[in-house]
């Protein structure tokens, strides 16, 4: 059975025959009231490889979130296989210098991680697969649904949530935006529960989040 099957498990429904061009304008146009967005940022990644990514986004009032300056990078991919392949993705992007933002956390929309625990292994293996992409600052954005129509859109990164449309950004744990290199800290997540939450880390950006054009 292919990743795109479990599309009916509680996430982000009918995308899956979506181009990711549409998948874009939907969730983007969904995210509006929450954050300002700029579409195909260009970047320059560690192997000196030019890349472009999605968009990137930060919120409309700050006010609650940890960082002084939150902006974080999203990947919209059309689900398709077991999704690692867009997770490697995400990950380059991760290591990626993004014109007039630096170094961005980066989260993939729909979620790949979490529906894993509806298969391929379960909420444990998935869970392991939230906190290592996490260290690697990759998250996931993912709209989940507890009947047709009525849910939350939700950030979230190494086993705990970071945003969501209804509490707003995530207090204490793990809620940095900032992206970690080098010696790391044990954190555990918020709690052991299994209704997953997946992984990021990040730098603030450099050194405002508004539109400008690329060099």
């Amino acid at each position: 059975m292919s990743f795109a099957d479990y599309l009916a498990k509680g996430y982000l429904p009918d995308l899956g025959s979506l181009p990711e061009s549409e998948i874009a304008e939907r969730v983007l146009s969904a995210l509006d009231p929450h954050f300002e967005a700029r579409r195909e940022v260009c970047g320059t990644h560690c192997s000196g490889r030019r890349l472009r990514i999605d968009a990137v986004l930060w919120p409309r009032d700050p006010a609650r979130w940890h960082d002084e300056k939150p902006v974080f990078a999203v990947e919209f991919k059309r689900p398709v296989g077991q999704g690692a392949e867009a997770l490697g993705q995400c990950a380059d992007y991760a290591h990626t210098r993004w014109d007039g933002y630096g170094h961005l956390p980066v989260f993939l929309c729909p979620a790949v991680v979490s529906r894993w625990a509806w298969g391929y292994g379960g909420l444990k293996s998935a869970l392991i697969a939230q906190l290592l992409m996490g260290q690697l600052a990759v998250g996931e954005l993912d709209r989940v649904e507890w009947r047709p129509g009525i849910g939350n859109w939700r950030m979230e990164r190494a086993g705990s949530r970071i945003w969501d449309s209804h509490d707003g950004p995530a207090r204490g744990g793990v809620s940095s935006l900032a992206v970690k290199v080098g010696n790391r800290s044990y954190k555990p997540p918020l709690s052991s529960r299994a209704d997953l939450r997946p992984g990021l880390v990040g730098e603030p950006p450099d050194p405002d989040p508004s539109p400008r054009s690329s060099t």
